[in-house]
């Protein structure tokens, strides 16, 4: 296929998750635009077209997470009196955070192989292939994995799901630096997303402002930059007409017979978007903030109220407390006047001063109670029925308060967590395959119809091995089954050597071979036929050892007996920010 039919982003449109805010805040009017607590049903989503209002939503969604939910009263005013919240609602409790940070650190966990299949020392790969994967497929899928830096990406798309229950993730086909690269977008980005009944993207688009500098350093430039894709061709607009990004043409040919793109979706509810993790418990967190805010509100009017005396008072005692008071109110005090920042002032005047009423004799005073017992039971039994409907909270903390900590012990205690789990890391699992699979038969595509040879001599650069790994493919690889591979579960809980070495003892117990039953307590073939070979253990055809009985009985013992039982798993520490990326 020509270079007519090249489609990829212009590093010139990359953008932070910052500048996306601050676009998508500008073009949001908060307090006309109602913020919806769901996508909907099904039909409701196909009938939904308001893009606006899904970007208002996807930023409700990401404040929950990042602790910045209701800071800003006045773009927050609608959803409050949509929802009849106290005006000065504030974000007390990190449900959401630790919801989401569950699922951030632990779908894709951990290292990717350079060859898609083994990591040194054993160590499992974060997205483990099948063992029957062929050499020939994963090389191609690790080098994908090492050019789109996938260790951050993959943990970022799942980031977006989490929060917001969307990632869309494109393909890019880069032949002028000759690779195939990733594109992780904010869901904010797409205006319009059509799925087949298999979940598969047959059409979409994205929308975003771009900001370019004018050559000579005249100023810059502002337009919206928009591109949609579907099976037949790519458009590319600027400020809403056709236009030429790259010299190959507004309109250019889809060459694939797909359209390059998956849209992960955290709740698939049946529609194209996903619900995110906090599903069905927006409620309840604004119930809890509310209490909060209340009960918050009542304390402090009570901490500041004033005091009232009646009567005379002596000079030097109280009278003395409310001249002093009030001279430092009016600002006579000389030394807190010497400040030169009124903040400094206000603020410590604030705190150093409360205000004193004197009363007539025959006055008295009326207090208002507040239960603030019964406001604490009602805020408790709100935060218990979140920790119920979202297990994952509680997860590693019940762990940790456990004495002994077993896989299969955790998987019965918090076998709810665990299903939830295996659902929402397959449900990526297969859009991750598919993403993959893509890549794979692109790369392949490209280097055998000689594009990439072209640009790269054209640059004075030659292919490497790297590109070779691309050889075996293109675009009818996938109909020919070459393509085929598997994702394997991943468990949330590891299995120990002490888990391992009592499945093994029970094996045993039940007559089972003895070469199984050493796989099962973690002992490879190899060190067993090393075993064999240095005479340490017979041949498991020996007649001796079939005669004598002898079994793994003692190895398992000896093997019990050194093997410490390691403590259990504790939460990551999540940083302070999120990560970013180019939204493209």
């Amino acid at each position: 296929m020509g270079v007519g039919s090249i489609t990829f982003t212009p590093e010139s449109k990359e953008r932070t998750m910052d500048k996306a805010f601050n676009w998508v805040l500008s073009t949001i009017n908060r307090q006309t635009v109602s913020v919806s607590r769901s996508y909907g049903s099904p039909p409701e989503q196909e009938a939904t077209t308001e893009w606006r209002e899904r970007q208002a939503r996807f930023l409700l969604l990401w404040s929950f997470w990042d602790g910045t939910a209701y800071d800003n009263l006045e773009h927050w005013a609608t959803y409050k009196n949509q929802h009849d919240l106290v005006s000065d609602l504030r974000l007390f409790r990190s449900h959401v955070k630790q919801l989401v940070d569950f699922w951030w650190y632990h779908v894709y966990s951990g290292e990717l192989a350079e060859d898609g299949l083994v990591l040194p020392g054993g160590v499992p790969n974060a997205i483990p292939l099948a063992s029957d994967t062929p050499a020939q497929l994963a090389k191609p899928i690790g080098q994908l994995w090492q050019w789109w830096g996938w260790v951050d990406g993959m943990r970022l798309l799942m980031l977006y799901q989490a929060i917001t229950g969307n990632c869309t993730v494109e393909i890019v086909d880069d032949v002028t630096r000759q690779k195939v690269m990733s594109n992780i977008l904010w869901p904010g980005y797409i205006p319009y997303m059509e799925l087949n009944s298999s979940g598969d993207v047959i059409a979409y688009a994205k929308e975003y402002e771009v900001v370019e500098p004018l050559p000579e350093y005249r100023g810059y430039e502002t337009y919206i930059f928009r591109r949609e894709s579907d099976k037949d061709e790519f458009r590319t607009y600027k400020d809403g007409e056709l236009f030429d990004y790259d010299g190959f043409g507004a309109i250019k040919a889809n060459p694939y017979g797909f359209v390059p793109a998956v849209q992960y979706r955290f709740n698939n509810t049946g529609g194209p978007w996903g619900e995110p993790a906090m599903l069905g418990s927006q409620t309840v967190l604004d119930l809890m903030n509310n209490l909060y805010t209340v009960m918050y509100g009542k304390q402090k009017t009570l901490l500041e109220a004033p005091i009232g005396v009646s009567g005379s008072m002596a000079p030097g005692s109280i009278a003395a407390q409310i001249e002093a008071d009030q001279a430092m109110r009016a600002g006579d005090d000389p030394v807190l006047m010497a400040s030169e920042d009124p903040a400094y002032r206000v603020n410590t005047v604030a705190r150093n001063t409360f205000p004193i009423l004197q009363l007539s004799e025959n006055a008295r005073t009326i207090n208002f109670e507040v239960d603030f017992e019964q406001v604490q039971t009602n805020i408790k039994d709100l935060n218990e029925a979140m920790r119920e409907a979202y297990p994952e909270i509680r997860f590693w903390s019940e762990i940790r308060a456990g004495e002994r900590v077993t896989k299969p012990g955790v998987e019965s205690s918090m076998g709810d967590v665990t299903a939830r789990h295996r659902t929402v890391s397959s449900s990526s699992d297969r859009q991750t395959k598919k993403l993959l699979q893509m890549g794979v038969a692109i790369g392949g595509m490209r280097y055998n119809d000689g594009s990439w040879q072209k640009f790269a001599e054209a640059n004075n650069r030659t292919l490497t091995s790297a590109h070779e790994k691309f050889k075996p493919f293109d675009l009818d690889s996938y109909d020919a089954g070459k393509l085929n591979f598997q994702i394997m579960p991943r468990d949330l809980v590891q299995e120990t050597d002490e888990d391992r070495l009592s499945k093994a003892e029970r094996q045993q117990a039940l007559g089972m071979p003895d070469p199984y039953v050493y796989k099962t307590a973690g002992i490879d073939e190899s060190t067993m036929q090393e075993w064999i070979d240095k005479g340490w253990i017979p041949a498991f055809d020996d007649p001796v050892r079939q005669a004598t009985g002898e079994n793994v009985n003692a190895i398992l013992g000896s093997i019990k007996q050194s093997t410490a039982v390691p403590a259990p798993e504790p939460i990551p520490t999540p940083p302070t920010t999120p990560p970013t990326t180019p939204a493209g």
